[in-house]
């Protein structure tokens, strides 16, 4: 009975992470939508109404991007595939799963800066499609999600070659976080995949060469399964752990060398100590006894405050005798 009891919680778990749907980003789901489907020659397409000219200009995409992003991979063949357009709720994301099929939201308006000169329906869709193509190129007879289980792949492999093979490196992807991380010393402690993983498919290729990670995904082991850890030791001569810990050194040696051949701070202009942490921009009054500024108090807030704040001149007077009494006892 228990072993029946198993059985029956294994499928209905692999249905729930198969069955994952637009609404697990807002907890909404919008039942006023009207859904209609069309095929291409390898694609599903769905969308809602509205969207149409999206969900058509998406399919040709999708049907050119097709054959590239298997090629990178070394894979043959790939079962149809299901494309899902909405844009309920403006959520800026998509999201693939092993079930072959994709969710992505379109015709956003707060991309700008982050995709640049990019159209986001090029990015988002080309990215979630490197991510379907990366789970058949793995797939074995190992039913998911246990095949998942048993390959190991780190988190950075799976959205970094995303990145890496449909992307390019830019500030907000992720140049400005890696500054960041860099400074601080946590480099080797960056949370998010998209972030170190660009970086480390980035460092890989220039190391070992495109190749090499095709003839890694494409291994398999004496039972048949993909193992990521001991294809990447067969292939590279080292072991993951290792080529972790050259990556950071690298991260670090190629963004403090950046660093110390630019100008200082006082060479870029004056800089000024603000009574708030999360300055977006300050200016002050005249009479320079007031300053209004917009940022944020400390992390946790997530909107802006507009805050003006008076100069103290008696504790400014105090903190600077401190100081200078200090400097007089060093020397």
């Amino acid at each position: 009975m228990n072993i029946k009891r198993s059985f029956v919680l294994y499928f209905l778990f692999v249905g729930l992470l198969k069955a994952q749907g637009a609404w697990m980003m807002s907890n909404r789901t919008h039942p006023e939508l009207k859904w209609k489907t069309f095929q291409t020659t390898n694609f599903n397409i769905h969308y809602h109404e509205g969207i149409q000219a999206i969900a058509i200009q998406g399919a040709n995409m999708a049907e050119q991007m097709r054959s590239t992003l298997m090629q990178q991979v070394g894979l043959d063949t790939i079962p149809h595939l299901d494309i899902v357009f909405t844009t309920e709720d403006e959520v800026m994301n998509g999201f693939a799963t092993p079930a072959n099929y994709t969710v992505i939201w379109v015709d956003q308006n707060d991309v700008a800066v982050w995709a640049e000169n990019e159209k986001w329906l090029r990015t988002v869709l080309a990215h979630e499609l490197q991510h379907l193509v990366f789970f058949s190129v793995t797939k074995t007879w190992l039913p998911f999600p246990m095949n998942n289980l048993y390959s190991g792949t780190p988190g950075w492999v799976i959205e970094g070659l995303a990145e890496y093979y449909t992307e390019r490196w830019r500030p907000a992807r992720f140049d400005l976080s890696h500054k960041y991380h860099v400074l601080r010393n946590t480099v080797d402690k960056i949370k998010d995949p998209h972030n170190d993983g660009f970086s480390k498919c980035l460092y890989f290729a220039d190391r070992f060469g495109d190749s090499t990670m095709e003839k890694i995904l494409n291994h398999r082991d004496k039972l048949g399964l993909f193992n990521f850890k001991q294809s990447f030791k067969k292939y590279t001569g080292i072991k993951h752990k290792q080529f972790e810990e050259d990556w950071r050194r690298h991260m670090n040696t190629y963004f403090f060398g950046l660093r110390s051949q630019k100008e200082t701070y006082q060479d870029v202009g004056r800089v000024y100590r603000l009574p708030m942490r999360y300055v977006s921009g300050f200016d002050r009054f005249s009479d320079a006894m007031k300053v209004a500024m917009v940022g944020r108090k400390d992390k946790k807030q997530g909107d802006y405050s507009l805050v003006l704040a008076m100069r103290d001149t008696k504790k400014e007077q105090k903190k600077y005798r401190r100081e200078l009494k200090k400097k007089k006892d060093d020397t």
